[in-house]
């Protein structure tokens, strides 16, 4: 396998987020937002986690030398744990496929009148595609489309600033009296 460098690797840990639309700014705002200055604090906080969580990744699979998960998480040989751990992953994976393909469906049924089981089997598609391809499949994925996400995100977050100032909307509608705090 080839040596894939540092910013591909970075571009494809972005990747991994920015096009799921996991960290999309409009869920963060909506939670973090509603708790004022101490949710900006605790947006920070989440992201230095993530940050940091994915370094800790990274160096795991670097340092041991592995590359399947489960001899990550489960060190010894523990055939019956190591089992568990890959079905858990899998279910995980199969949640996120399956919820990306709805997205991604309904976002092409909204913009464009397609129906959206064909938006999801053409995105299901593509993903099998770029699964075959492997890991450097991936990578060269990501590399070519997070650096168009991260342009576009700029220009239109440029024009918002510019149509609406730097003032920050409220969230939406206020927080739940159930949480007291962004830590509960």
């Amino acid at each position: 396998m080839k040596k894939i460098g540092s910013f591909n690797l970075g571009l494809a840990f972005a990747g991994c987020f920015l096009g799921a639309g996991y960290v999309s700014g409009q869920e963060l705002w909506q939670f973090f937002g509603s708790f004022g200055t101490k949710g900006v604090a605790g947006l920070l906080v989440a992201v230095a986690l993530l940050f940091f969580t994915g370094i800790i990744m990274i160096l795991l699979g670097r340092l041991t030398k592995l590359s399947e998960i489960d001899k990550i998480v489960v060190r010894r040989d523990r055939p019956l744990l190591r089992g568990a751990v890959t079905v858990l992953e899998l279910l995980f994976l199969f949640g996120v496929g399956t919820i990306m393909s709805a997205g991604v469906g309904a976002l092409l049924e909204q913009l464009f009148g397609l129906a959206p089981f064909i938006g999801s089997a053409v995105f299901a598609a593509l993903v099998a595609v770029v699964s075959l391809a492997g890991f450097s499949g991936m990578v060269s994925a990501f590399s070519a489309t997070v650096p168009v996400l991260s342009v576009v995100t700029l220009v239109f977050g440029i024009m918002s600033i510019c149509a609406n100032g730097l003032v920050l909307p409220q969230s939406g509608g206020g927080s739940n009296p159930l949480m007291s705090s962004w830590l509960v």
